[in-house]
Formats: C-alpha cells, structure tokens, sequence
C-alpha cells in the first residue's frame, strides 16, 4: 500500500511538472500573446510586445496550459536572432516567420504535425523529424534550407553545428565568424564533447581569402572544389579530398606565418618552415635556407601548383621535404635545382610542367622519393652541384 501510494506521489508531481512552467521563466514569456484556440483547452502564441527582442523562448504552458499552436503570420518582422519553439508545439500557421531578418535557423521538434504555408522566409530550418510531414504545406519552406534528422544545433567556436537525431553525431554546417581575410579561421573537431563526424569546408561559408586550420583530429576533410589562401593541418599528414590549393602539413597551431621575401610561410611543430608560393609575377625564385630566424625544411603540398609564372626555382640545403604537387602544372617553369638535403619527395611534386628539366645533386632518386614523384618526360640531371 505505501509503495502504490509512493508511485503515485512520484507521478502526480511528474504531472504537475509537466503541465507547468512553474520556477522556470522564458525569455520574452511576459511579452508575447497568448490566444486560446480549439476548445480553449490549449494556447495559440504571437510576438506582441516581445517583437524587438534578440531572443525568444516560447513557453511550453501559459496558465497551466500547453502551448500548441503558433499563429498566422504570428513572429512576421521579428527582429530576433533566435527564436525557441518548444516541444508543446504542434502547428505552425502561414506566415509566423516570415521576413525574420535576424533569424539566422530555427528548430522544430518531432512535436510539429502540421505547417501551413509560407510559415519560413529565408533562413535554415532544422527538424527533428526525418522528412518533410504528410500535413506540411506545399510552400511551407520558402526560399529556406531544411535539415532533417536534427537533434539539437548551435553556434560554438564562430561555427554553426548541428547534432543528428538518429546517431547522435555532430556536423558542421556554416562558418558564422569574423570574416576578415587576415583571420584565421580554426575548424574545431568537437562541439560539446562530441567528435565532429563530417566537414565540409566549401558548405561553410568560409571566405576565400583566410587562412584555414584544421585541428589534427581532421585529416579526412571535404573541400568540394572550394581552395583558400592556405590551410594549415596540425596533423604531420593526411588526404583532404578534392583539394588543389595549399597545404602545410604539421603547422604549429599558435605558431607564426605571414610573406618574406616573396614567399608565404607557415611554423611547423619541429620549429622548422614551410614555403608556398609566391607573389604574382615572380619568376625567379630562390628561397632562403632561413626565414625568421627558422630553417625552412618543407615545400608545401600544392604549394606552387598553377603558378603561371616561374620560370626557376633553387631549393637550399636545409629543405628536407616536397609535398604532393608542390610544382605541378607550373607552365613556365624550366629549372629546378634539388640539394641532396631531399629526404622525401611526394607524388606528383613535379608534374604537367611540360618545358622542366630538373637538376639534383643526389646521383640517384632517393629511397623517400615516391616512384611518380615526377613525370617521366621531365629530364632530371643527377648529380649536379650549385
């Protein structure tokens, strides 16, 4: 009898939970509009006086009643930045968000059975639900991006993120930082203690002119064709798919770089330098053993790809490695001295350069030196000192 008579104790005060609000207090809950609507039994919301604030949570009860029903044209001209519909919700009327300005994404939980049309203008919807609903409008979304399967979202670490409902993983969805091209914009790989499962970066909103880090729990990366000034990968390496721009490999992650003498330079974790490029123009390249008081030891992964303009390039004896088609496609290009200093060079390091001869001092390819380091029409004179 007491344990009957404690179960029910335990899930009266469940209940009276549930049907209240009680203690907890929402932003903007004193200023917007509560309507009844069906047979009383329930509340419709609208903005009302709450329609210049930055944020807003819709309360899931008003007077101990559940909040269900968004109203038509029921947040129109907010100017909210975001906007919190709670899991009481069950419909949402034509036009309740339209021409939010501010709203960068708005969540709608599993709870949401019916949306009427033109209910969102211009922003990215996230659902908990896996498709679009059976009583959703056919113009429901206008002129918005919908993600389904959505638990919960975010803004962390200048990145919009978004948690999946099924699987509980975290993906990154949009860049929403300071968009200044001297920023260097660091990609995290967790969001709330969870790894973050996919990126990719041309999705991101990342401008074209900053500098990309990347942490070095991320070495399998989506780029989708997107190339940036340069990206810096705290692992020693990896494979970033589709990507032709840039690449320095184990990049100290509060470590310098900038331009010297022509060339744009990274910090390695070894304390050493990485080169790539040059200025546009430059045609004669002769790049110093030191750069800020560091030797430099790497040419970068794709670091002079493209470069229309060189015609020689004379590497010092401190440069240990080559990256992946650091001189690939250099349509100029003639001469390239190699010291023996070279321990590794990467694939395709020189390739598509029609009109190169390259002149290395080592009498013969290294054991660290990949078997397509280069093309097989480019002449190689072994054994040449300078």
């Amino acid at each position: 009898m007491k344990k009957a008579l404690m179960v029910f104790i335990v899930l009266s005060l469940f209940l009276l939970l549930g049907l209240c609000s009680c203690g907890k207090s929402y932003i903007g809950e004193e200023y917007l509009e509560y309507l009844p609507v069906g047979d009383g039994s329930e509340f419709g919301v609208r903005v009302g006086e709450a329609i210049a604030l930055d944020k807003i949570e819709i309360p899931p009860y008003h007077n101990g009643k559940p909040v269900t029903v968004i109203l038509e044209s029921a947040f129109k001209d907010a100017r909210a930045s975001e906007i919190v519909i709670p899991d009481t919700i069950t419909t949402i009327e034509t036009g309740a968000f339209y021409n939010c300005r501010n709203l960068l994404a708005i969540h709608i939980p599993a709870s949401v059975s019916k949306i009427e049309n033109m209910a969102f203008f211009n922003i990215l919807i996230t659902c908990e639900a896996l498709t679009e609903g059976e009583n959703w409008g056919y113009n429901w979304e206008n002129n918005c991006s919908v993600l389904y399967d959505v638990q919960s979202s975010g803004i962390e670490n200048d990145f919009f993120w978004v948690k999946s409902y099924s699987t509980g993983e975290i993906e990154l969805i949009l860049y929403v930082g300071n968009e200044q091209p001297s920023n260097i914009v660091k990609v995290p790989s967790s969001i709330q203690g969870t790894s973050i499962t996919e990126v990719n970066l041309y999705n991101l909103g990342i401008p074209k002119e900053a500098v990309v880090y990347l942490p070095k729990e991320l070495t399998d990366v989506s780029f989708d064709g997107a190339t940036f000034e340069i990206v810096l990968c705290e692992a020693p390496s990896g494979e970033l798919d589709y990507y032709k721009g840039a690449i320095v490999w184990d990049a100290k992650m509060d470590g310098e770089n900038g331009f010297d003498g022509g060339l744009y330079w990274a910090e390695l974790n070894n304390g050493g330098v990485a080169v790539l490029d040059s200025l546009v123009g430059a045609r004669q390249i002769n790049i110093p053993e030191q750069i800020n008081g560091r030797d430099v030891t790497v040419i970068a992964e794709n670091g002079f790809a493209n470069n229309e303009y060189i015609t020689e390039v004379i590497i010092p004896k401190t440069v240990r490695k080559i990256g992946t088609n650091a001189f690939s496609s250099c349509s100029a290009l003639v001469s390239v001295y190699i010291p023996s200093s070279v321990e590794v060079i990467e694939r395709f390091a020189f390739y598509d350069s029609p009109n190169l001869t390259i002149y290395c001092e080592a009498t013969k390819k290294q054991d660290g030196w990949y078997y397509l380091w280069k093309a097989r029409s480019i002449d190689v004179v072994w054994g040449y000192k300078y």
